[in-house]
């Protein structure tokens, strides 16, 4: 894939069906040969944490004013892991490389450019995270429906978060032959950190039963990668970058907080935030705790207390209850 990547570059002007994740590894490359290194690492940082997160698997082509409004809108409300939102100076450091390597690609490929008349980020204030860390049922499903218009690519992993607990690492560690799709059953055996993919958080494998409709939505997913020759394909990985490597956290971080922002909810959601609020949510369903336990993977009763595991059937009812809380009596299960 690399060298594959490589001769395209020599080559010149890239596809018009190239993702600008793709487009910006060539980018960068032409960047390299005219700039100091000092400015190819202001360019580098904002694109691999808060550009390409949202937008690099989009086909340049692809990409419209609605995308660059939608990342606009996330950009503004975007929190740095302690909850404080990023200065200003910050934020429109970001959409002056947005704006720049957008309309390159647009120059390059004759395009039209989806950044013109585009408001830029406006400053916001800079109180703290709302204190509650949980969503209600109501608002996971507003959530989950946002991540499935406006990033279609990205919901099969809310989806698989949401209504399995699991922690992001392990959802990026996941494989094909992990799961069974006859019992709607992850097998949670590894996790990812810092790229590389190890045991569990607690060293114990488990088994997290999904409702019919992470089932369905990860067959989409693997069936739009196939269709789509994507790359990544070959690693076996459920939900692989686009180099075949597992994916950090930092890009579904970025689509749950702008699907957020889209229904109105006022709460720095992340992948843990989807983690205790499938904690908290079974509790409100008085699934047994030992129950969640093994399903949340915490090995012990203090650990329960905090984030509040072990027949099959008890999980596949657990995973039931929560289900119907979401979307009510309908299909799914």
């Amino acid at each position: 894939m690399e060298k594959a990547l490589e001769s395209e570059v020599d080559k010149g002007a890239p596809s018009k069906i190239t993702t600008l994740g793709v487009y910006a590894e060539r980018w960068l490359r032409q960047k390299a040969k005219r700039r100091r290194k000092s400015t190819l690492e202001s360019y580098m940082t904002p694109l691999a944490h808060h550009i390409l997160p949202l937008l690099g698997e989009l086909q340049v082509a692809a990409i419209s004013r609605v995308d660059v409004d939608a990342w606009v809108a996330w950009a503004e409300r975007a929190r740095k892991p302690n909850g404080d939102l990023y200065s200003h100076e910050s934020v429109k450091t970001w959409f002056k490389v947005l704006l720049l390597i957008l309309r390159d690609a647009c120059v390059d490929l004759g395009l039209a450019d989806p950044t013109e008349r585009i408001t830029p980020p406006t400053r916001q204030e800079t109180g703290g995270r709302r204190e509650t860390r949980t969503l209600s049922a109501e608002q996971l499903g507003e959530v989950l429906e946002q991540v499935r218009q406006i990033f279609p690519t990205w919901y099969a992993e809310a989806l698989t978060l949401a209504y399995s607990g699991i922690r992001a690492g392990e959802l990026y560690a996941l494989r094909i032959e992990d799961i069974d799709q006859e019992r709607r059953i992850l097998r949670i055996r590894r996790a990812t950190a810092r790229g590389e993919i190890n045991l569990t958080k607690t060293y114990e494998p488990r088994d997290a039963v999904v409702p019919q409709l992470v089932i369905d939505a990860i067959r989409e997913h693997r069936k739009t990668m196939m269709t789509t020759d994507r790359r990544g394909l070959e690693s076996n990985l459920v939900f692989p970058s686009n180099c075949g490597t597992p994916r950090t956290p930092a890009g579904i971080r970025a689509v749950l907080q702008a699907a957020a922002r889209a229904t109105g909810i006022d709460i720095n959601v992340t992948s843990q935030v989807l983690r205790r609020t499938f904690n908290t949510l079974l509790l409100d369903a008085q699934v047994d705790r030992l129950v969640l336990r093994s399903m949340i993977g915490h090995t012990t009763e203090q650990m329960t207390g905090k984030y509040a595991g072990i027949r099959y059937e008890a999980k596949d009812q657990a995973s039931a209850r929560l289900l119907k809380l979401v979307v009510g009596d309908g299909d799914g299960s």
